[in-house]
C-alpha cells in the first residue's frame, strides 16, 4: 500500500515526466523512500516546476508535509499540461502519417 507521500510525488513525478519537457532534472521515484531521498526528490519537484514555469509554486516541504491546497493547484496545472502535450503529439502523429500516406 502506498503512503500518501509516494501517492501524490508519484502523481507529481508523472505530470512531469508525461509533459515531455527538456528538463536538466534528474526525478526518480521510489517508493517507501528515506527522509533524505524524500528531501531531495522534493527539491528536484520543485526545481522542475520552476523550469516549467508553473503558475502554482511550490517548496518542498509543502510536499513532504502533504500540504493539499497547494498541491491541488499545482497538480491540477500539470494534468492540463499532460492533456496539451498529449493533443500536440496527437495532431503531429496525424499530420505525419497523412504526410507519409499521400
Amino acid at each position: 500500500i502506498l503512503s500518501p507521500f509516494d501517492k501524490v510525488v508519484g502523481g507529481l513525478v508523472w505530470g512531469i515526466t508525461a509533459s515531455n519537457v527538456d528538463l536538466d532534472v534528474d526525478i526518480i521515484f521510489q517508493e517507501n523512500s528515506t527522509i533524505g531521498e524524500r528531501v531531495r526528490l522534493s527539491e528536484q519537484i520543485v526545481k522542475a516546476l520552476v523550469r516549467m514555469k508553473c503558475p502554482h509554486p511550490l517548496q518542498p516541504q509543502q510536499i513532504q508535509g502533504l500540504d493539499y491546497a497547494p498541491l491541488f493547484k499545482a497538480t491540477k496545472w500539470l494534468v492540463s499540461r499532460v492533456i496539451e502535450t498529449r493533443a500536440e503529439t496527437r495532431t503531429r502523429m496525424r499530420n505525419q502519417a497523412e504526410f507519409n500516406f499521400e
